[in-house]
């Protein structure tokens, strides 16, 4: 049967239309419009608008992440990323190499980077790829990736570029030029540049930025990416960043002052220079800007010549500083970052003595000297003073310095440094006085001042620059003397006639060995509507005592409930040299988490984990997790999750006690238990408080005995409370 398809025209049919209303169609509707697939697609801009010749001669080191023995992420369809990313540099070399520049491979097959026997750590396959940049003074290192989600939403697909944290100049340029160009052309609109502390960004010393041009846990992108014209693609979207921000030039800093050594005050100034890539717009001179060791100078900036200088603080501290010099050019582009670490050594002019001759049966003085330089500052710590008679010491802390000398008076003393004996200082003290008896404080052989000295419960005084505190009487075993200095006790006190020798063990004696850990209490990376309760730090500071009673190097990223962002918070880890991280953070389920594959973090968290399941009588997990702190600080990272607890005695007994069972665990991953003894205390209460060496404070849980497996070797003050009443415990 035959149909016939009417079709209405003209006024007839708008006068039915306008009577009925409605239009009965007899033909079908067109379909709906469908979104246009850009995802990897085809270039939106024209290589042809770009001037290649801005990379010509230009020193690029490509970095196709991961390779060999690791794979990286892997898409569902098996697709690997170690092979994407090597495709994608592959093309990009080529695209270079045509362009005249100078690109180098960190691998140009499915290889990784450790040495040939196998062994090695993954740490050592990232540094040989940074070494490859220094090695090649790299004009830009560029570290090729592809993101995946670690949970199951297979959606997310978006452009993160990477820049080194805390270097927001150079290096953020190039990862804005390579985003948007990436953006443009691959079809991804969600495109963000990030501060990042990847290994290979934060260890480089040149320009270097690390993409992750899209997800391959986004099934799309791995279909796309799976055929090399895809990844031809996405290596011709990198080549246009690069060759826009080579375009715009990219101005030099350089510093020629002051000398790694500063041994005098005309030492103490900037002289530096700033200039445009040849055939530049040269440079902005609003841009020109100095910091030393962080703070902004105020400096004095030719134009004409480029050339910076001012005088630096006269009143500099001895030590390492560090200078650096920045600038942009009128296109925008910054200059590599130039930082000079410099050593201010000035040797002493002046000392201030204090003598005392020993009561002992060989006339024996001791000269305590005070050092000060040019300046009237105390002289580098470290400094190696010779003094004749006296021979050798190095210099402790505010310029001091303690010789032993046989005799009963002192003769001209004759000072110099190791290095310069040309410009001696000569002393004359003076006859010494001799007390009823002496107490000498003693790390290691060298003197602590400051220490405080208890006999019994009473305060008798505090040790002087020398270490030392005369005494009244001669000192006796029965006076049951305590010293303290920094938070610790004295390990032993040595009696020989009337003078007794507080000894205080070395950092590498004590069971954390003076390991650096940064304690980063709740851990929040956005700000709050209402700030996280004192839970968090409740537990950091906690922790923070008991690792500095451990002879560790706590560090709080934070000491209130105020947000810091991670960024900030994360610098510390690198600032101060940490060894370890620990984020404490309250979640309703808890757990330990570690970054996957983390060569360290993982059995530490495995130890902490099982202390933590042992000291609350509760199973806790140990998971894996990508969130920031556990991805971008320096060291091996933690999170440990707690469940809030209620305020009051029993709930902060809770918080302590999970202190001491995470210390524990770590104190058990680093071996502390060689440099330990166990103190175990009994005949307790639930919640009972004991405070140990008058510095740190452990609360019971349940049952009577405390164990703390963490405790520096030596004898200890152990004060205990029951039912409101302190006591000291035998």
């Amino acid at each position: 049967m035959r149909r016939r398809i009417l079709e209405w025209r003209g006024p007839v049919a708008a006068a039915v239309l306008g009577a009925a209303g409605t239009f009965l169609s007899c033909t079908s509707p067109p379909p709906p419009e469908r979104a246009i697939d850009t995802l990897y697609e085809r270039l939106s801009e024209r290589r042809a608008d770009f001037p290649a010749d801005a990379v010509r001669g230009k020193v690029i080191v490509i970095d196709p992440g991961h390779g060999g023995r690791f794979d990286g992420t892997t898409g569902r369809d098996g697709l690997k990323e170690k092979d994407v990313n090597l495709g994608v540099a592959l093309y990009l070399w080529g695209l270079l190499r045509e362009a005249g520049a100078r690109p180098l491979l960190t691998r140009s097959s499915d290889i990784d980077l450790l040495p040939g026997d196998g062994g090695g750590s993954l740490a050592d396959d990232l540094a040989r790829r940074v070494a490859m940049a220094d090695t090649a003074s790299a004009d830009l290192f560029l570290s090729i990736h592809h993101n995946a989600r670690s949970d199951t939403d297979r959606t997310v697909n978006r452009i993160e570029v990477y820049y080194p944290m805390g270097r927001t100049g150079a290096s953020l340029d190039a990862g804005r030029a390579v985003a948007q160009h990436l953006s443009k052309n691959l079809g991804i609109p969600d495109a963000s540049v990030l501060p990042g502390n990847f290994y290979v960004l934060r260890e480089n010393s040149r320009v270097a930025v690390l993409g992750e041009s899209s997800y391959l846990s986004h099934p799309p992108v791995e279909a796309k990416l799976a055929l090399g014209e895809k990844r031809r693609l996405e290596a011709e979207a990198y080549f246009l960043g690069i060759v826009a921000w080579f375009a715009r030039g990219v101005p030099a800093c350089a510093i020629d002052r002051p000398e790694e050594t500063v041994t005098s005050s005309g030492g103490l100034v900037l002289r530096g220079k700033v200039s445009d890539a040849a055939g530049g717009e040269g440079i902005d001179p609003a841009t020109v800007e100095a910091t030393l060791d962080g703070a902004p100078l105020d400096i004095v900036y030719d134009v004409a010549g480029g050339l910076v200088e001012t005088p630096l603080p006269a009143d500099l501290a001895p030590g390492k500083h560090v200078l650096s010099l920045a600038a942009r050019n009128l296109a925008g582009n910054a200059a590599p970052e130039q930082v000079r670490v410099f050593d201010v050594s000035f040797p002493p002019v002046r000392a201030a003595a204090d003598v005392l001759r020993l009561p002992v049966d060989e006339p024996t003085i001791l000269l305590a000297l005070t050092l000060f330089d040019e300046r009237n500052l105390p002289v580098k710590e470290g400094m190696t003073i010779r003094a004749d008679p006296g021979g050798e010491e190095r210099v402790g802390p505010g310029g001091m310095v303690r010789f032993t000398l046989r005799g009963e008076s002192l003769p001209q003393v004759r000072l110099g440094t190791a290095e310069d004996t040309s410009r001696a200082l000569h002393i004359t003290p003076g006859a010494p006085e001799m007390p009823a008896g002496v107490l000498l404080a003693e790390e290691g052989g060298r003197p602590v001042p400051g220490a405080l000295v208890f006999k019994g419960r009473e305060p008798v005084g505090k040790t002087g620059p020398g270490g030392w505190l005369a005494l009244e009487a001669r000192p006796a075993r029965t006076d049951r003397f305590t010293v303290r200095a920094g938070g610790r006790l004295a390990t032993r006190i040595d009696f020989d006639g009337a003078v007794a020798t507080a000894r205080f063990d070395l950092p590498n004696e004590s069971p954390l060995a003076g390991t650096v850990i940064l304690i980063d209490p709740e851990g929040a990376d956005e700000p709050r509507l209402f700030p996280p309760s004192g839970q968090c730090l409740a537990l950091g500071r906690y922790l923070e005592g008991m690792v500095r009673w451990a002879g560790g190097k706590p560090h709080l990223t934070r000491d209130s409930p105020d947000f810091v962002p991670a960024a900030e918070r994360i610098s510390l880890a690198a600032r101060d040299g940490a060894d370890y991280w620990i984020t404490v953070r309250t979640e309703e389920a808890m757990s330990v988490r570690h970054f996957p594959g983390s060569r360290l973090g993982a059995p530490a968290a495995r130890s902490v984990a099982a202390a933590l399941s042992e000291a609350l009588g509760v199973d806790v997990p140990v998971l894996t997790g990508a969130e920031r702190v556990l991805r971008d600080t320096p060291c091996p990272a933690l999170v440990v999750a707690l469940p809030p607890v209620e305020d009051g005695r029993a709930g902060r007994g809770r918080l302590r006690r999970a202190a001491q069972a995470i210390l524990e665990g770590l104190a058990l991953r680093l071996g502390a238990q060689e440099r330990s003894e166990p103190i175990s205390i009994g005949s307790l209460s639930p919640g009972s408080l004991v405070r140990i060496d008058r510095s740190v404070t452990f609360q019971t849980l349940s049952g009577d005995t405390l164990i703390i497996r963490f405790a520096p070797k030596g004898d200890h003050r152990i004060e205990v409370e029951r039912d409101g009443v302190w006591s000291k415990s035998d």
